[in-house]
């Protein structure tokens, strides 16, 4: 990808994180010699005041929030590994001064949100296998990716679930708001899905409009209560999102493959069931999900 085009891919994703998580601002940095820190990309209020903050917090390499000395609450979230030369790097995002306090569930979210604008700003978003946008996989190397987690799976008697999340609006936002809406909106759904899963679940990007997550010892029933909560959480997202971008919400269809112990289905054939299931739930309105038949 150009530079250009990270720096872009980057920014939109820092504006829809504010915009949807009520923040001042958000920044990219590095932190260089003798304590300098620079700016690569930012979005919303201005860094200066919570500067002395975030370089205390990334020293720590782990995330960690503080309040400076107006009140701002920040929260530091360092990538997963080091910058060219061995810099630290990170995610730093802040609150008006006398804002909200962060939470555990906040440095859980900020954590996997860094991960994914970690890959474009640290990365340029070139890595093998990664969506240039999103930051997660590609179709290809997830299902590679989920055939080599079925193996593992079939050795230890255990099951697994496909799940796809299609964006309905998608195409529509795109049409009446220009590809940067879209794109804001992917990126923003892809950090929710990240937020929300396991360590060792697995979240692509497999079409245009469409993301799966794979979560190996989860039956259909357990999924279906993750799909529910992903819905209200959408929902709560895009309450937010509405002041800000009126008019552009987005509802999520979801369809779920369960592949039992001992089933013949590869990746393909479970995200060809679960697109299915979610190609229902779709018809039937959308903010819902449905189970696809063995």
């Amino acid at each position: 990808m150009a530079p250009d085009a990270v720096k872009g891919s980057v920014e939109a994703g820092l504006e829809a994180l504010c915009r949807t998580a009520g923040l001042e601002g958000a920044a990219t940095l590095e932190a260089g010699a003798e304590g300098t820190i620079v700016v690569t990309h930012r979005f919303g209020g201005d860094f200066a005041p919570v500067a002395a903050e975030a370089r205390a917090l990334l020293a720590r390499d782990a995330v960690g929030f503080a309040s400076a000395t107006d009140g701002r609450a920040v929260l530091a979230c360092p990538w997963e590994g080091r910058l060219t030369g061995g810099r630290r790097g990170g995610l730093v995002l802040w609150r008006t001064p006398n804002g909200a306090r962060w939470t555990a569930a906040d440095r859980l979210f900020g954590a996997g949100v860094a991960a994914l604008i970690g890959v474009m700003a640290r990365q340029g978003a070139t890595e093998p296998g990664l969506d240039a946008l999103t930051g997660v996989p590609n179709r290809l190397y997830f299902l590679a990716e989920v055939d080599r987690h079925i193996g593992r799976l079939d050795r230890d008697g255990q099951a697994g679930t496909m799940m796809v999340v299609d964006l309905d609006q998608l195409r529509r936002v795109n049409a009446l708001f220009g590809r940067a809406a879209g794109d804001r909106m992917l990126i923003r759904i892809a950090g929710l899905l990240r937020a929300m899963v396991r360590p060792g679940d697995i979240v692509g990007r497999v079409d245009g409009d469409a993301f799966a997550v794979w979560t190996g010892g989860m039956d259909h029933m357990t999924a279906a209560e993750r799909a529910e909560n992903l819905v209200r959480r959408r929902i709560a997202m895009d309450d937010r999102a509405e002041e800000e971008e009126p008019g552009r919400r987005q509802t999520l269809s979801i369809g779920i493959a369960e592949r039992s112990f001992g089933m013949a289905d590869d990746a393909r054939g479970l995200l060809r069931r679960a697109r299915i299931a979610a190609d229902a739930a779709g018809e039937a309105g959308g903010d819902g999900w449905r189970v696809a038949l063995a």
